[in-house]
């Protein structure tokens, strides 16, 4: 081929669409290479494994699905889509959505091509790559300027000779608790998926001979839990194989073992699949772990436990640390990962709060014009068990192809970006959707950041109640914002008896903070056998911020629950030593004088989501709904951007078929008003999108307005950001 490309993607998984995609966006010539003959990776209908990111898992966060462009991919795939979001269930539809956005933006696309060698101009610079198309039968070279390796195994870094590890770190270089004692090969596995369906009648299955065998006690399938509807993440084959050498051998050996399990189900007592039939078995394993690239930093348990501050973040993620057992199902008297056990312990080891990436983990260290984006960055064995999940590497693929744009606008190599070109790069990604924990908006271009904000209106913070309750046989409590003077918070308990409840209220740095061991107010409260409503007395100033309070353990207690969900909140609970999220609901409380935590100002508070405030602006019910932002002086306006409520409280397998979120605008204008003239320059109808960029031909303006007459179903608006520039 020819052309010479800005940058080459090697790798067609979440973290390489969004690189391309990204990088395409922000003005390069990009082509993607695929050696599948889809876009999606382990996502993708071949693999079939439901996104995993900082909402999810063993310990979701709060307020923590990842936005940028996998929101708008997953989203766009769940507007569509009429399956149930989960391992097995994923079909083509997301397949197309990747490959429409693809060809929409322009990226140039090479799918069943194997990209097989790096051609080196110097020891330390990529040239090209070898390809090898399957079904043209033709071989050729692509050459870029700089080249993203997404492809899992790192095919082309390693054959251009970028450093790497392989294996677990012993517990002592890193000083990680969760390594081995001394460095092995121990890494995890790769999987198969089967889906099964009901065919309304009994149905035999014979199995063929060469099935692993699970008999009806087999200790095996009693440590995996296999009480619900396949796949199962847990038919998983690893160590003493290699996950790149041996992958097709690792592929036999599952497809043994699927077939064992199902024999298992059907024939090895009763586990209520009688009428239930094999539709599909993944052919393509999916892969866990096999090289990390070195970049300038390594990024380690105790970072990612210790919530460290990195200068040059450029991606979170929140995923608990999730470490398969070595060996995966060959392990047959262990758990398929140490937390199944149930043990607290055990949990509480693996639990993370929201953390940081920092830039130095992805780009390669020996081999200039080289970056990383998905499960090959630069990291320990055991930070790879949180930053594996495709969540998590979508956010990485976008940095990723970011930084090629400011590469290419000055010249540079990626490890010239930090620290003199970080803030850019940041301020980019913020830009184009994303957040980063800590990072605020400090684009000097756009018109409203120091605007006044008015609206038609704006929430009170005002919890509904219901008939839920919550036992206090552990310790309970509230994530909430605060702010000015607050006289007392109400709860309503029930007593068995009558006892004392011990209340705690306690400062955060941000929402996913629970470090504090300092009460701002403790309080010890007589309650009656019976309905109460408890008043506990604050008389206290507070500072704009997200606070939280506690009760401690009380058997003879339970605590008025609410389904209502505000941003920025959310019910907590305490096992042991370690806090952890209830998202689905929140305590009943009403605070006193009321708190209006959702104005319009929130709008431009540099930031997307809740972090350390709300950050949203939320309507009083009904429409129309507007937002006016003020300027100090009259300013030329040519485009206008909003972040509308993407539903981030909710996993990726929480989000139900034919899903969008209520309360993005369907129906809204924009206006500008110079003069006592105001003028329409946009109109959107029937809008589903949550990040939505208007370009229009520049008005110079004094106001902007943003009037909303309906919305996809709520009887409220959100808007988390707004945004304008000359064009």
């Amino acid at each position: 081929m020819e052309k010479i490309y800005d940058l080459v993607v090697i790798g067609g998984g979440l973290a390489g669409v969004c690189g391309a995609i990204s990088a395409r966006r922000n003005g390069l010539s990009v082509i993607i290479i695929q050696d599948r003959p889809v876009f999606g990776g382990n996502a993708s209908s071949e693999i079939r494994v439901n996104i995993g990111g900082a909402c999810g898992g063993l310990s979701p966060n709060a307020w923590a699905r990842e936005t940028g462009i996998i929101c708008e991919l997953f989203l766009e795939e769940r507007k569509r889509n009429f399956a149930p979001y989960r391992n097995s269930f994923i079909n083509s539809n997301f397949d197309i959505v990747l490959y429409e956005f693809l060809r929409n933006e322009g990226v140039d696309i090479l799918l069943d091509t194997s990209a097989r060698k790096a051609i080196m101009k110097k020891h330390d610079l990529i040239e090209g790559v070898l390809c090898i198309q399957l079904g043209s039968e033709k071989e050729f070279v692509v050459k870029g300027k700089y080249f993203l390796d997404a492809s899992g195994d790192g095919t082309i870094a390693y054959s251009a000779g970028a450093e790497f590890r392989i294996g677990r770190e012993s517990r002592y270089e890193f000083n990680e608790s969760l390594a081995p004692e001394k460095e092995d090969m121990g890494i995890m596995g790769n999987s198969l998926l089967f889906l099964v369906r009901d065919a309304g009648r009994p149905v035999k299955f014979t199995p063929p001979s060469w099935i692993v065998k699970y008999k009806k006690d087999d200790i095996t399938l009693k440590l995996r839990r296999h009480d619900y509807l396949p796949g199962y993440w847990w038919i998983e084959v690893g160590f003493p194989y290699d996950t790149i050498y041996e992958n097709e051998d690792i592929k036999h050996n599952l497809i043994s073992h699927v077939l064992g399990v199902w024999d298992h189900l059907k024939n090895e007592g009763e586990h209520g699949f009688e009428n239930y039939v094999i539709e599909w078995i993944g052919m393509v394993p999916g892969k866990r772990e096999s090289r990390r690239f070195a970049g300038d930093y390594i990024l380690n348990e105790n970072d990612v436990k210790e919530r460290k501050i990195f200068p040059d973040a450029i991606a979170y993620g929140g995923w608990f640390i999730d470490l398969h057992t070595p060996g995966g199902i060959l392990a047959k008297e262990d758990f398929p990962e140490p937390s199944q056990s149930g043990k607290i312990e055990e949990i509480e080891k693996r639990i993370v709060y929201i953390y940081t990436i920092p830039f130095r983990c992805i780009y390669s260290k020996n081999i200039k014009n080289l970056v990383m984006a998905g499960r090959n960055i630069s990291v320990t064995h055991v930070a790879l068990g949180t930053t594996r999940v495709m969540g998590t590497c979508a956010l990485i693929g976008q940095a990723a192809g970011t930084a090629i744009s400011i590469c290419k606008k000055y010249g540079i190599f990626p490890s010239d970006i930090y620290p003199s070109r970080i803030k850019e790069l940041q301020q980019k990604l913020l830009k184009d959707g994303c957040f980063i924990p800590g990072i605020k908006n400090e684009d000097k271009s756009d018109i409203l950041r120091d605007s006044k904000v008015n609206a038609s209106s704006h929430r009170m913070l005002k919890m509904e109640k219901s008939d839920s309750e919550a036992h206090l046989c552990i310790a309970i409590g509230q994530k909430l914002p605060l702010k000015g003077k607050i006289e007392d918070i109400a709860v309503k308990v029930r007593a068995k008896r009558d006892t004392f409840l011990k209340f705690h209220l306690r400062e955060s740095y941000d929402l996913w903070d629970f470090s504090s061991r300092k009460d701002i107010i403790c309080r010890k409260i007589k309650v009656r056998k019976g309905e109460n409503i408890v008043k506990i007395r604050i008389n206290r100033e507070f500072k704009e911020g997200i606070y939280w309070f506690f009760f401690d353990e009380n058997e003879n207690v339970y605590l008025m629950e609410s389904l209502s969900q505000f941003p920025g909140l959310s019910k907590i609970f305490r096992c042991r030593e370690k806090w952890r999220f209830d998202k689905r609901k929140n305590i009943w409380f009403e605070i006193r004088p009321p708190l209006f935590p959702f104005q319009p100002e929130n709008i431009i508070s540099g930031v997307s989501r809740p972090e350390r405030w709300t950050n949203v602006w939320i309507s009083e019910d009904g429409f129309p709904q507007w937002v006016e932002f003020v300027f100090k002086e009259k300013r030329k306006i040519g485009m206008v951007q909003f972040m509308f409520d993407a539903a981030i409280n909710l996993e990726y397998n929480e989000i139900p078929p034919f899903f969008v979120p209520d309360q993005i605008p369907s129906h809204y204008t924009i206006s500008l008003k110079s003069g006592n003239r105001w003028i329409k320059v946009v109109e959107v109808k029937d809008n589903t999108s949550y990040f939505c960029r208007h370009k229009f031909k520049p008005e110079t303006a004094e106001r902007l307005k943003i009037e909303i007459f309906k919305t996809n179903g709520s009887r409220y608006v959100s808007i988390y950001e707004a945004r304008a520039y000359c064009s």
